[in-house]
């Protein structure tokens, strides 16, 4: 999948660059036809970081629930000792 700065997109990118290409040369209308375009926008203005972690997403409890889910497919897929 192709990705625009870290977001991804459906296709070749075009309405990323060309949001973001729009608000380098100073627009601010969002599209009402195009969530890549208003994606490529956001990117170009600092309001969506797609290249940088964000702080607070990772959490010891989501740590703990993806190792839980990891232990019960292990113990799904364990295959009985003959």
């Amino acid at each position: 999948m192709a990705k625009y700065k870290g977001s991804p997109c459906k296709g070749d990118c075009s309405g990323h660059r060309a949001g973001a290409r729009y608000a380098r040369n100073g627009g601010s209308q969002y599209s009402p036809y195009s969530s890549s375009f208003n994606n490529g926008m956001n990117i170009e203005m600092g309001k969506v970081n797609f290249l940088t972690p964000q702080p607070g997403l990772i959490t010891k409890k989501n740590l703990a629930i993806g190792a839980g889910i990891t232990a019960a497919i292990a113990a799904i897929n364990k295959k009985p000792t003959p």
